[in-house]
């Protein structure tokens, strides 16, 4: 499928306020494509410390597959934070 500026210029300010959740976003890898009537993206993530996100989603039209999937990894990011603050607070012994 042939990228139009459009395309690319939604993917990368919708990808980049990704940025805010001030995790280390090392590589974030976007694939999409159009089967028939259905258009599908795929980003991969990779965060600090070799963590991985992934989210695959279909939609009617590319611009909503973009949002769903920045959306999803949206919420994995929120999830990762939190796992990652919460290893960092020592239980306390008493």
């Amino acid at each position: 499928m042939d990228v139009t500026d459009g395309i690319r210029e939604h993917a990368l300010a919708r990808f980049q306020k990704l940025d805010k959740f001030s995790v280390k976003i090392d590589r974030v890898q976007l694939t999409i494509w159009v089967e028939g009537s259905r258009h599908t993206a795929e980003a991969v993530m990779h965060v600090g410390k070799g963590s991985t996100l992934i989210a695959e989603v279909d939609a009617p039209d590319m611009y909503a597959a973009l949002e769903l999937a920045a959306t999803k990894l949206e919420r994995q990011l929120k999830k990762h934070k939190e796992r990652a603050r919460n290893r960092r607070v020592a239980p306390k012994r008493g």
